[in-house]
C-alpha cells in the first residue's frame, strides 16, 4: 500500500512524503515551478538547497525549472545565458542531486512560434538523490508528447521488479529408465 501526505507548500514548490508500506520505505517528492527570470529563481534555488539538508532518505525533485544545465539542452537563435546555466548546475550539485535521465524528446518545451523565432529547450526534468537511486532501481522518466501546451508532460514510473523465481520442477518420465535415478 502506498500513502502520500503533504509535507510543505511554498510559492514555487509542493513537497509530499510517500510511504510504501510493503517495502517499509519513505521517500519525498518535490514538484517545482521556477520563475522565468534568473533573479526570481534564486529563492527557489535556496529552498532546494535547504530541503536537501532537512529531508532524509530518498528525495526527488521534478517540474519546470525554466533553466538548462548546458547549451545542448537548447535550440534557439536567441542569446545564451551562461550565468543562469551555471547557477542551476551549482544548485543541483549543492543539493546533492543528479539528473534522472529520460526517454522521449530531448526538448521538453517549445515556444510554438514559427521559423527562426522558434525555440526549444529542456526546461522540465527530474532530479534525484543517491538514496533515491539506491531504493528505486527501476525508476524511469518519460517525456510524453506535447498536447495543448508548450511543455511535454513528464511521466514518472516505478515498474515492478521482475520475478526471479526459477521454473517449477517438472517430472520427466524418461528419468525412470535411468539406473542412477532414485
Amino acid at each position: 500500500m502506498i500513502t502520500c501526505s503533504l509535507l510543505k507548500v511554498t510559492n514555487q514548490t509542493l513537497t509530499v512524503t510517500i510511504d510504501v508500506q510493503n517495502l517499509q520505505l519513505s521517500a519525498h517528492l518535490t514538484c517545482v515551478y521556477a520563475r522565468c527570470s534568473r533573479l526570481l529563481r534564486r529563492p527557489l534555488w535556496e529552498e532546494l538547497e535547504a530541503l536537501s539538508t532537512s529531508l532524509l532518505g530518498p528525495w526527488g525533485v521534478c517540474g519546470d525549472f525554466n533553466a538548462i544545465t548546458e547549451i545542448a539542452e537548447r535550440r534557439s537563435r536567441g542569446e545564451f545565458d551562461v550565468r543562469s546555466t551555471r547557477e542551476f548546475s551549482k544548485v543541483i550539485e549543492n543539493a546533492g542531486l543528479i539528473d534522472a535521465g529520460f526517454s522521449g524528446s530531448l526538448y521538453s518545451w517549445c515556444n510554438n512560434q514559427s521559423g527562426s523565432a522558434r525555440s526549444w529547450a529542456r526546461l522540465d526534468r527530474v532530479l534525484i538523490n543517491i538514496p533515491w537511486v539506491s531504493n528505486f532501481t527501476r525508476f524511469k522518466v518519460d517525456h510524453l508528447p506535447r498536447v495543448n501546451s508548450d511543455h511535454n508532460a513528464i511521466l514518472l514510473s516505478f515498474p515492478p521488479q521482475q520475478s526471479s523465481s526459477s521454473k517449477p520442477f517438472r517430472f520427466q518420465r524418461m528419468w525412470t529408465k535411468d539406473d542412477s535415478f532414485l
